[in-house]
């Protein structure tokens, strides 16, 4: 009886041992599956950023790069229609910058280490993206899913293996205003891992994208809000100091003041639509002005300090080279005769201006 019992105990802890055998022979979670690529970094070239652009200017030239997934090793199972494909997510992605829309499907935007400066990253077949979502990147946080190794439900237990391919493209853009004298340093983007669904967790991230350093070269000017909307108030005047054609009165000085980059050459195109075609930085008065009535013979000629008349019939001309930040050019406004009659009035002349840099 004694040995009866023994013996059918033997047996059973046999049998445990045949069933654990079998289950870690079978176990996907041990088979060797493995995906790696390299890690490349797209190094895009220095470029040159003006105050005018607007956000959203691509800058620089764009550049390409190639990344390779490999999966060798994947795992055979009836039990999954998955079992043959190892998906790749993109993940830690580095941070986005405010201009980045994640729900969009244009690409992510990074922020960089200079203000007013990010990169716009795009890829193909599948589109970057990121947005945090299930199927996005690991353990649903921001990221996508660049492609899937999928190999034949033939393949013989452990030896599946493939190759899927993503090309990502960069290329800085103007997210804001832009912060002189800094360049941008190398950043990693994203990270790389994969999974089989429905049969594993993700695994550890195996590659990186990155992209190097770049020199930032920004030029330009911006007009400051005073000068954007300038109204210049002419004195009033008896008409008695109008002795004849020429004559004039009134001077007013004023300045048109910008921010500029050190270095920049900034020209200025002054345009009045009824410039005086006779006589330089004249502009005739206007024949309608509301609430009055206008003068007659009378207009207004706009000169620099030294009393030349400026042109104001939409000739480009070289106006300063900035050596610092503030700038300030100075004009005057005064009445001028531009005919032999006369007679009082209100007199009002509109001049635009527009400032042009390199």
């Amino acid at each position: 009886m004694k040995t009866d019992k023994h013996g059918s105990m033997r047996f059973m802890r046999w049998s445990t041992a045949i069933l654990l055998l079998l289950f870690l022979c079978w176990s996907p979670s041990l088979l060797a599956e493995n995906c790696s690529s390299s890690s490349p970094t797209i190094n895009l070239p220095d470029f040159t950023v003006k105050t005018t652009d607007p956000v959203g200017t691509l800058l620089g030239s764009a550049q390409s790069v190639s990344v390779t997934f490999s999966c060798t090793g994947l795992p055979v199972s009836g039990n999954s229609q998955y079992a043959y494909t190892a998906t790749i997510q993109a993940g830690n992605l580095a941070p986005a910058d405010p201009l980045d829309n994640p729900t969009g499907n244009a690409g992510i935007v990074f922020a960089t280490n200079v203000p007013g400066i990010g990169v716009k990253l795009t890829a193909t077949p599948v589109q970057a993206s990121d947005n945090a979502c299930i199927r996005c990147g690991p353990n649903s946080s921001r990221g996508f899913e660049p492609g899937a190794v999928t190999v034949p439900s033939s393949t013989n237990l452990g030896t599946g293996s493939g190759t899927v391919s993503e090309r990502f493209t960069a290329q800085f853009i103007k997210t804001g205003t832009v912060t002189p004298g800094i360049a941008v340093t190398s950043l990693q983007l994203m990270q790389f891992a994969w999974y089989i669904y429905g049969i594993g967790a993700t695994q550890p991230y195996f590659a990186s994208l990155s992209i190097g350093n770049a020199n930032v070269t920004t030029i330009g000017c911006s007009v400051s809000i005073a000068s954007q909307n300038l109204n210049v108030n002419l004195p009033t005047v008896a008409l008695k100091l109008f002795t004849g054609v020429g004559s004039k009165a009134g001077a007013t000085p004023f300045s048109i003041d910008l921010s500029c980059q050190p270095g920049t050459k900034a020209t200025v195109t002054m345009s009045a639509t009824n410039a005086n075609t006779t006589t330089t930085g004249v502009i005739n008065n206007a024949t309608t002005i509301t609430g009055k009535t206008p003068a007659t013979g009378i207009g207004v000629q706009l000169t620099n300090t030294s009393g030349t008349g400026v042109n104001v019939r939409g000739t480009a001309q070289t106006a300063v080279t900035a050596t610092g930040q503030a700038l300030s050019l100075p004009y005057v406004a005064q009445y001028y005769q531009t005919a032999a009659t006369t007679k009082a009035g209100a007199v009002q002349a509109v001049i635009t201006f527009t400032m042009s840099y390199q």
